[in-house]
C-alpha cells in the first residue's frame, strides 16, 4: 500500500466531525470520478459537473513526424496530453535520447510506460506543479538553438513556450487533444448549485476559473462570496482574488492526494 493510502487512512481514522462541505468538481468527468472517490469521506455531497471534456485532435500534425526530429527536450503540459500522446504513438518511436518533462505527478504517473522501457527514461518534474516549475529546472537554462517539443491541448497558457523562445530554444507545440466547451444553461445551474449548497468548488486551472467565474456571473453575490475556491497554483489563487473571490484555497498542485490534503486543512 502507497504511502499517501496510509496516510489517508490514518486521517479518516481520526476525522470524527461531520463535514457540511459540498463540493462541486469541474474537471472532465473521468478526473472527477476519480477525485469524487477520494473526497467522499470529507463532504456531505460531491456534485460533479465537468464544464469541459477531451477529444482526440485528428487535425494536429503528425507527432510521430515531430519525435523523428529528435527534440532534445519534450515537454508534457498535462495527463491528458500524455495520455492521448501515448496513444498515438508506440513506445518504441520515442527518442531515448531526449529529455522528458512533466508538469506534475499525475502526468509523470501517466507516463511511467515510458520510464519502464529498457532505455529507462527518465522523467523531470519542478519543484512547483506548474510551467514555473519547468523553467527553473538546470536543465532548461542554456537551451539556445535547441529542439523543444511541448505536447498539450489545443489552446492554453503561452508563458512556457514563451520564456523558451526567450532562451533561443526552437519551440514547436504538439496539439494531441481538443478541449470541448458544452454549451450550459448558467441559471439552471446556479438554481441547483443553490439547492445543494455548494460551498466549494474545485478548479485546476485558469479556464476552469474563467468558466466558473462566467457561469456565476447572475448568482448574488452572498452564494459567490460564501464558496470556498480550492485551485492548484499560485497563479489561479491570485487570478481568483482578481475576481474578488475571498475564500481562495491553494493546493499547490491538482493531484487528488494534494486536493484532498488542501480541503481536510480547511
Amino acid at each position: 500500500m502507497s504511502y499517501w493510502k496510509v496516510a489517508q487512512k490514518r486521517f479518516l481514522k481520526s476525522y470524527m466531525a461531520k463535514t457540511e462541505l459540498n463540493i462541486l468538481l469541474t474537471r472532465p468527468l473521468s478526473k472527477s470520478q476519480s477525485l469524487a472517490r477520494e473526497l467522499k469521506p470529507l463532504a456531505r455531497h460531491i456534485e460533479i459537473q465537468p464544464f469541459f471534456d477531451y477529444q482526440s485532435n485528428s487535425q494536429s500534425l503528425s507527432l510521430a513526424a515531430a519525435l523523428a526530429e529528435r527534440p532534445q527536450h519534450i515537454i508534457f503540459v498535462s495527463e491528458a496530453a500524455a495520455q492521448f500522446a501515448l496513444q498515438q504513438c508506440p513506445i518504441d518511436a520515442w527518442p531515448v535520447q531526449s529529455s522528458y518533462y512533466a508538469v506534475g505527478p499525475a502526468t509523470a504517473k501517466a507516463l511511467s510506460s515510458l520510464a519502464l522501457t529498457p532505455s529507462a527514461i527518465k522523467i523531470h518534474t519542478g519543484q512547483t506543479f506548474d510551467s514555473e516549475g519547468l523553467l527553473a529546472l538546470p536543465s532548461l537554462q542554456q537551451v539556445s538553438d535547441q529542439k523543444i517539443l511541448i505536447i498539450r491541448g489545443n489552446g492554453g497558457r503561452e508563458h512556457l513556450a514563451q520564456t523558451l523562445r526567450q532562451r533561443r530554444a526552437n519551440v514547436a507545440y504538439n496539439e494531441v487533444y481538443l478541449r470541448h466547451w458544452p454549451s450550459m444553461d448558467a441559471s439552471q445551474l446556479i438554481e441547483k448549485w443553490r439547492k445543494l449548497k455548494i460551498n466549494c468548488m474545485v478548479v485546476t486551472s485558469e479556464a476552469l476559473l474563467d468558466k466558473a467565474v462566467e457561469l456565476l456571473a447572475n448568482a448574488d453575490r452572498s452564494f459567490i462570496q460564501g464558496i470556498y475556491w480550492v485551485v492548484a497554483s499560485e497563479r489561479i489563487a491570485e487570478k481568483a482574488k482578481q475576481y474578488k473571490l475571498d475564500r481562495v484555497i491553494n493546493a499547490s498542485g491538482a493531484s487528488n492526494r494534494l486536493i484532498f490534503q488542501a480541503i481536510a486543512a480547511m
